[in-house]
């Protein structure tokens, strides 16, 4: 048996949200913790993340009497995550609620204070079994300044709870994003929410508030939980190796600090909640070859340096093929932008290098990771691939920053934004094929729901239905804004979304005719990558299920 330097009940490897609440969840059963984190500051990526989490019949939910059958959950996650053994969702379905009830003991969450539930914000799959209402529950925004010394060394500070482009202090929640978007449209939502927006940050810089929302949030709570319980968390101390008893028992970590090697015996054993390994080249051309084109958003500390020594001890390793991908716009290089609703919206779509459309925008992201992969795998190029959109799409949706504004010039400068005036040059610009005769185009055509002969109008009062409800059809476009943009299509593939897929397959002849006023846009389109296996109805952003056809109608103005 070695010696050991210092010796405590649990070890926590990392200190992102995993660890912190294991470590939390050990204090609050009489044992002596603490958290190892080799990176100088502590967070991971749920400092980064949305910070929400699907906690079904926790208190919260139970005090509006909106409780759940938790034989029905169980189906759910069966449905949508077949290949996970049906114990481990027993016992998340069972866990869950006691977490959340946990939490709410703290001056954190007291009586659910803390949590923020959007209303509406469906679960992923509500065809499925997930809720249309959305179990889903959000830290609410805090003054980070509550943490004091531990401000500083909180992943991310100084940037979280802003949309990119608004000034200092105008913080905002996803649902506060949700109304902005409906700023266009013509209805209250957007203009009050505005005027929102700038009351707090003009009251945010008179009264010094540094208030942060989602990830950064939770994470903040979370720092405030341990240090009320006494759990210190060991900055820049990387774990070099686990420590074996003579029975082969893991009995504690061998870790440096401060220029010393400590060696921390751990009575009731060790937690390993680092983070996974999107910062490391070799790893990622290991585990994961096909999507080595993908960028990543994650923590550059996650290099994956856990794995030797967990392997060599006889941990067993999955998923590492898989990751919680996310598709991101790339504006200007080495910047690139999360792309939840921006997505999903009519007058736009996207399309892979051989110009065709291969997947329902509106997916969960993670789904749509998948499909990015498995399309590059084929040979055809799927990264980056491109998102269109027109004239109208760009006065109307926000890319980082309020819709209708000027196209930046370092945007289409950088090369990462095409812009032209006709479909024909726009594919020469984005090197896909420019298509065959003229005179023909591909012209939308909405999937029109059951017991309906009419379409989906884009009226202002669908907006919200669209950003939220999955199960709603995308409206077909107006006449001449997105028809110059469709026509890079040259043959409908297709798209399945909840079940559904598009009906025919005849190929679309683009036009190469100009079309006044309604300039095509083109930005490369790249992945997000972050650790963990996506668990499909437990977090997300839904949005339409938008289901369309080429076809190949000529029409004459």
């Amino acid at each position: 048996m070695e010696d050991f330097d210092v010796t405590v009940d649990v070890v926590v490897v990392g200190a992102g949200a995993g660890g912190m609440v294991s470590a939390w969840t050990a204090a609050q059963l009489g044992l002596e913790a603490v958290i190892i984190e080799k990176a100088g500051v502590y967070g991971g990526n749920s400092a980064l993340s949305g910070g929400g989490a699907w906690l079904p019949n926790a208190p919260f939910f139970q005090r509006l009497g909106e409780g759940d059958d938790p034989e029905h959950l169980f189906r759910y996650l069966q449905t949508i995550a077949p290949n996970v053994k049906p114990e481990r969702h027993r016992r998340y379905i069972a866990e869950a609620p006691r977490l959340a009830a946990a939490m709410e003991t703290t001056p954190y969450y007291q009586g659910g204070k803390g949590f923020l539930w959007i209303k509406g914000y469906a679960d992923y799959h509500p065809k499925l079994g997930g809720n249309p209402k959305g179990r889903g529950l959000w830290p609410q925004p805090i003054d980070e300044r509550v943490l004091g010394e531990d401000m500083t060394t909180r992943r991310g500070h100084g940037r979280a709870g802003r949309l990119a482009g608004t000034p200092p202090g105008m913080w905002m929640t996803s649902a506060d994003l949700h109304d902005l978007m409906t700023l266009r449209w013509g209805t209250l939502r957007g203009p009050l929410m505005l005027l929102r927006l700038g009351w707090r940050s003009l009251v945010a810089n008179l009264l010094g508030w540094k208030m942060i929302t989602s990830g950064a949030a939770l994470i903040t709570r979370l720092r405030l939980m341990l240090r009320d319980e006494g759990v210190p968390v060991w900055l820049n101390t990387p774990m070099r190796r686990l420590i074996q008893d003579d029975a082969g028992n893991v009995v504690g970590v061998q870790a440096e600090r401060g220029g010393r090697t400590y060696r921390i015996r751990a009575r009731h054993g060790v937690v390993m909640a680092a983070g996974g390994f999107e910062g490391s080249k070799e790893k990622r051309a290991l585990y994961q070859p096909d999507a080595i084109h993908a960028g990543t958003q994650g923590s550059p500390d996650n290099t994956g340096d856990w794995i030797a020594p967990a392997t060599e001890v006889g941990a067993a390793l999955d998923l590492m093929d898989d990751a919680w991908w996310m598709p991101a716009l790339s504006f200007l290089p080495g910047q690139a932008l999360g792309m939840v609703p921006e997505r999903q919206y009519p007058h736009q779509f996207i399309v892979n290098g051989d110009g065709k459309r291969y997947v329902n925008e509106s997916c969960p992201y993670t789904d749509f990771g998948h499909r990015m992969i498995e399309g590059h795998r084929t040979g055809v190029r799927h990264f980056p691939s491109h998102m269109i959109l027109d004239q109208f799409a760009w006065d109307h949706y926000f890319f980082r920053g309020l819709p209708g504004r000027p196209m930046p010039k370092e945007w289409l400068t950088s090369g990462m934004v095409k812009k032209a005036n006709s479909i024909g040059e726009l594919a020469r610009l984005i090197g896909v094929p420019p298509g065959e005769p003229r005179g023909h185009h591909g012209a939308v055509q909405p999937v029109r729901p059951r017991g309906s002969g009419r379409g989906l109008p884009p009226r202002r009062g669908r907006l919200q239905q669209l950003l939220r409800q999955p199960e709603v059809q995308e409206p077909e476009p107006g006449r001449g804004e997105a028809r110059a943009v469709l026509r890079l299509h040259r043959g409908a593939q297709r798209s399945r979304h909840q079940g559904r897929h598009a009906h025919g397959r005849e190929r679309a002849r683009p036009s190469c005719r100009r079309v006044a006023d309604r300039r095509a846009l083109c930005s490369g389109q790249q992945q997000r990558r972050g650790d963990g296996q996506q668990l499909r109805g437990a977090w997300g952003d839904p949005g339409p299920g938008h289901d369309v056809r080429l076809d190949r109608r000529p029409r004459h103005r």
